[in-house]
């Protein structure tokens, strides 16, 4: 990590927005307001083959529930979301009761691990619990268990109490048990849900069902798996196929090929030599069909909601020997599919099912805040589809840049030359272009390891592990040995290798001849042992590049015996140092070596690099300063020199004390085309994102800047940070062309007007005078590192209070304070307008009002001389003062509340979150300054990110005079949207059961909106 140019860290969009971009409740990503596909699809050209039997089978869709939709091939094949599939097999059966046939729907397994639905709970919820009830509402006949199901015993017990019991006996677990306590408290195992199941079908044909688990050894404990073997020798299984059904079905979480679905069915054969079997399999995550004889047929349907498999079966009497007359096909999972088959137009689809669990799966999203944006992908970055190392290999880009570059982030052994090792399945699944959510991080890096290191290792060793990691020495090379370490993997739940050797086979049949026909589409081509031709559309198979199973960052430019830190995760601690003691024997290194190297967990490591650099809000740079426990906003950084007069005049800082950017931070703004000067405020605040960059005095006496964190609002909901989070108010440094610096300060002299104390300590202890928030939301998890006096940040009374205890004086001193600049003004205004400005919020910095819920911002409080109104300030205003500082209120950045640890920052609802450690080198807490927002107004202010391509739209709104902001007393808003492209925004403000609309595109104009509102409502705009 030594020497890595924050410049080039800068291109790494990943993770980090380069434009202005924000995903509000109908965003780009999946859980907005959903289009059937996000691009055109071709429709299936040739009808399904129905049967006397027909099933609908799903297996491992591990979460993805709401489908894939992003726009890059193979994606688009797969965007039908669970409420399509839902209306989809109401049709299907419907079709089957036409033709006077059975239909059943069959799943085998690996419902959690995989997508925000699953995974993205709160903390103290349960893997899968939320998503799994829209799967329990689908009619499904048979459901099988899966490995995923048993990593955690809660996660399991969950299963046994509260799914399994909603299939009624048809949740089978046939070789899985779990562990309780009886009536009388002893702990018992007893199957987690089915052993077997016997039933009828619609035409009353009689089926004996099991569902199988394979020889899986990581479960966890208080869990049992049995081996298969030992299972078709138990005594219920023997009575339970005594009886001749006129099929069995076989379900089970294991391949149809290469496990043990044989020894199920030849302990089914030594019985019952003709019945038809039919196994639905699942697992490996492959499409495959294979006929262990002419009487059955074993299929499996892929993972992910990406394939629907489709198999049918014609009976003959019974006791008949010939061969049985079936079909299978492989569907792509999307709406055009589900429509083609099922025979209805687009209109005539969606059943009330549907779209129940739609909208469910939706609102759970939601809650989840799984659209959360973290920047854009400015392309596909991949696993296999491109070679490793290259600038698609998402592999190289979270080895070489993006895992270097967080770990750099306020960590104290930065400086010191560093090698990166982890294995490469630490990434699961490739990131496209576009948004970058929190669902998508948890897509593609969902493990929660932590970053270990051993210091003093020469350059040379270091960079020696790597190779014999990947290969292990000539034992690793012999075909019994890796035999032998695919069974280790397999064994535990890793099916990686099985398919990637399936991609891989996929390809070699004329992939690239087919690619560079340009007549299909990339997805999946399968070649199985069934006859006949299983896919239902035909698709260019995707290319595939090997990988190794270990993979590094680029080596430091240091000689070969330098010492340096050698940083990898615990997943691997153990095979690293054995191989580690084998290149160098100077040292034996154990485990009494090994140290935490930073406190991010790897399934942090992308929120936390998109905060490193800029996301650019429209054509605004924002950066933050620290020095010590004290900070400021910068909005308008033109140039370093005046960064620098900005760190100086806030920090005291010494003319002899030099003032190092480390970081190109202005140059990162140029890159993209930015305009650091004054920019149209309407794209700045989507959005609160921003460039934080910490100044530090060195050994040396000077002063460094480097990068580290802060927090973004949730581009889901009104643009607000948790109660903890520090956010700009209006204080505004000018930022007037370079060469007219002298001449700004001079400007400044003449039109300021009494401002806070430059002593930041008595700042803070205005504020910490001020209540905490009430938090309104009852899903937002938001850690508290409280002061065991005083609670989660202030004293608990209504109101402000003037004298502060002694002791938390003392408490105020360690304490870092803010000071924020509101947003760039529009290039229309003139310096002497900026000046005017300056002085109103200047006029107004001494004032403050406490925050009285979590989802009110900037909310003035009502004093006791005028109970009706807010006293905003005591000086004389003309109208239009009032309401040019009225407007500012509602175009200011969001403030939150006052003493917020700074750990809780980085804490957005149900986001990962980050200590302190993380974040600054003082681990200090933040106090933010007194509200000059909430100063001038007696308006719950709201900024809604508009869809992408949309313009900017602000709403407010106004609560009725005297009463207390509250939700119940407020009116919500409607905004409303031009078409894409234009430059206007529109803004709503609805009072009771009025309303007002404006349409505008300069900050002058919107200055004169919230006088025309309150005039047609009939309110004095100063109360």
């Amino acid at each position: 990590m030594h020497g890595l140019k924050p410049v080039a860290r800068a291109i790494l969009l990943l993770f980090t927005a380069a434009q202005a971009c924000a995903c509000g409740d109908d965003g780009t990503h999946d859980h907005g307001r959903r289009a059937a596909s996000p691009v055109p699809l071709s429709p299936p050209t040739r009808p399904l083959q129905w049967g006397d039997i027909n099933i609908l089978h799903t297996t491992d869709t591990h979460g993805w529930l709401l489908g894939h939709q992003k726009k890059s091939f193979p994606e688009p094949n797969y965007s039908g979301d669970l409420g399509d599939f839902a209306s989809f097999v109401s049709h299907m059966k419907q079709s089957a009761i036409d033709r006077d046939a059975d239909l059943l729907l069959v799943d085998t397994g690996d419902l959690h691990d995989g997508t925000g639905l699953s995974d993205g709970f709160p903390p103290g919820g349960i893997d899968g619990h939320d998503s799994n009830q829209f799967l329990a509402q689908v009619p499904y006949d048979v459901m099988a268990i899966g490995n995923h199901e048993l990593y955690i015993y809660a996660h399991a017990l969950d299963m046994h109490t509260n799914f399994a019991p909603q299939l009624k006996g048809r949740y089978l677990t046939s070789n899985v048990n779990i562990t309780v306590a009886d009536k009388q408290g002893n702990p018992v195992s007893i199957p987690l849900g089915n052993r077997f199941a016997k039933f009828k079908t619609r035409k009353g044909r009689r089926v004996t069902a099991f569902g199988v688990l394979f020889n899986f050894t990581g479960n966890d404990k208080n869990t049992t798996v049995q081996q298969v073997s030992d299972m078709v020798n138990e005594k219920w299984f023997h009575d339970a196929i005594q009886d001749e059904p006129d099929f069995f079905l076989v379900t089970g979480h294991m391949p149809v090929q290469r496990d043990d679905f044989p020894l199920v069915f030849n302990a089914i054969r030594a019985v019952h030599s003709s019945t038809p079997i039919v196994i639905l399999g699942g697992h490996s995550h492959i499409r495959d069909c294979v006929q262990l004889d002419g009487r059955s047929m074993a299929l499996e349907s892929g993972r992910y909601m990406e394939t629907i498999g489709w198999m049918s079966m014609d009976l003959d009497r019974r006791g008949s020997n010939k061969d049985l007359k079936f079909s299978r096909r492989y569907l792509d999972a999307n709406r055009v599919t589900y429509e083609f088959h099922s025979r209805k137009r687009s209109s005539k689809f969606n059943t009330p099912l549907g779209k129940r669990i739609t909208n469910g799966l939706l609102d759970l999203a939601k809650r989840f805040d799984l659209d959360f944006v973290f920047g854009t992908a400015p392309q596909d970055y991949v696993i296999n589809q491109a070679p490793y190392p290259s600038n698609q290999s998402l592999l190289s880009l979270y080895a070489e840049q993006v895992v270097p570059v967080a770990l750099s982030v306020n960590n104290t052994r930065s400086s010191i030359p560093s090698y990166f090792v982890t294995n490469s399945g630490s990434q699961r699944f490739d990131v496209f272009a576009g948004p970058f959510t929190k669902n998508d991080q948890i897509v593609a890096s969902p493990f929660t390891n932590k970053f270990l290191f051993i210091s003093n290792v020469t350059l040379s060793s270091a960079t020696s592990v790597l190779p014999i990691l990947n290969s292990q020495g000539e034992l690793r090379r012999s075909v019994d040995d890796l035999d032998r370490r695919e069974k280790e993997l397999y064994a535990k739940g890793n099916i990686d290798i099985r398919f990637r050797q399936w991609l891989q086979a996929m390809d070699k049949r004329m992939g690239e001849e087919k690619r560079a026909a340009g007549n299909l589409t990339l997805g999946y081509v399968t070649h199985d042992s069934c006859p006949g031709v299983g896919d239902d559309i035909p698709h260019a198979p995707l290319p595939f590049f090997s990988f190794p199973d270990f993979i590094a960052s680029g080596v430091p430019s240091v000689t070969s015996d330098t010492p340096i830190d050698l940083i990898f995760v615990d997943f691997i601690q153990d095979q690293l140092l054995n191989v580690l003691n084998s290149v160098q024997k100077d040292r034996v290194f154990s485990a009494d070596d090994v140290q935490v190297y930073s406190p991010l967990l790897t399934n942090q490591v992308n929120f936390n690099l998109n905060l490193k650099f800029a996301t650019f809000h429209g054509d605004v740079c924002v950066l933050l300063l620290s020095y010590g426990d004290n900070m400021v906003f910068v909005g308008k950084p033109r140039t370093y020199e005046k960064l620098e007069r900005v760190a100086r005049e806030e920090f005291s800082l010494a003319e002899s004390t030099a003032v190092i950017f480390e970081t190109s931070t202005l140059d990162i703004c140029r890159q993209q085309k930015v305009r650091i000067s004054k920019g149209a405020y309407g794209a700045m605040w989507h959005c609160l994102d921003a460039l934080y960059v910490a100044v530090k005095p060195t050994e040396k006496s000077s002063a460094e800047v480097q990068v580290t964190n802060l927090p973004v609002a949730s581009s889901s909901h009104d643009v607000e940070l948790p109660a903890s989070s520090p956010a700009p108010v209006d204080d505004e440094i000018p930022s007037e062309n370079d060469d007219d610096d002298d001449n700004d300060d001079a400007e400044e002299e003449e039109t300021e007007q009494p401002a806070p104390p430059r002593n930041r300590r008595a700042a803070a202890n205005r504020v910490m005078s001020t209540p905490p928030p009430e938090h309104g939301d009852a899903n937002e998890e938001i850690p508290q590192e409280e002061d065991e006096d005083e609670g989660e940040g202030g004293p608990p009374s209504d109101s402000p209070s003037t004298e502060e205890p002694a002791n938390e004086v003392h408490e105020q001193e360690k304490e870092p304070s803010t000071r924020a600049i509101s947003e760039p003004v529009h290039e229309e205004n003139n310096e002497e307008e900026d000046a005017a400005e300056e002085e109103e919020e200047e006029a107004g910095a001494n004032a403050s009002a406490p925050v009285h819920d979590a989802d009110v911002i900037d909310e003035q409080q009502e004093t006791p001389e005028s109970p009706r109104r807010p006293v905003a300030r005591q000086e004389s205003l003309d109208d239009q003062e009032w309401a040019e500082a009225r407007a500012s209120s509602i175009i200011s950045p969001p403030t939150s509340a006052p003493r917020a640890p700074l750990a809780q920052t980085a804490s957005i609802p149900g986001s990962p979150t980050r200590s302190a450690e993380a974040l600054t080198p003082s681990n200090s807490e933040v106090i933010l300054p007194p509200s000059r927002a909430s100063a001038s107004s007696s308006i719950r202010r709201s900024i809604k990110s508009p869809r992408p391509a949309a313009p900017p739209v602000i709403a407010a709104h106004i609560y009725p005079p005297g009463s207390q902001a509250s939700e119940s007393s407020s009116r919500t808003v409607t905004p409303t949207y031009e078409p894409p492209h234009s430059q206007h925004l529109h803004i709503t403000i609805t009072y009771e059961d009025q309303s007002v609309e404006f349409k505008t595109r300069g900050r002058h104009t919107i200055k004169k909106v919230l006088t025309s509102a309150c005039g047609q409502f009939g309110l004095d705009p100063r109360r």
